[in-house]
């Protein structure tokens, strides 16, 4: 498979998977196994460090979990206010 591909590959197995446990009533479990898979995936053996790097969506996540809300104009924590915080979720 070309690497270009690979995020909507990724996306669209996601949702195809929490669908189909959805329908089976297993979708709490799978989504806190795939919750778990890509904590371990993204975390291992990487760095948040720079922004070319996921660092900003990392900052604007860990920012999410602190308050409780999406990011608004008055967190000086985000760095680039333009972009939709809504794709962080």
């Amino acid at each position: 498979m070309n690497i270009y591909f690979l995020p909507a590959f990724t996306i669209s197995l996601q949702v195809t998977i929490l669908f189909c446990t959805g329908i089976f009533n297993c979708l709490k479990p799978a989504a806190l196994l795939m919750f778990g898979a890509g904590i371990l995936l993204a975390c291992r053996g990487r760095m948040f460090v720079w922004y070319d790097n996921f660092s900003h969506w990392a900052l604007v996540v860990k920012n999410m979990l602190l308050t409780d809300r999406f990011p608004t104009f008055l967190d000086t924590r985000i760095i680039f206010q333009e972009y939709p915080m809504g794709s962080a979720s």
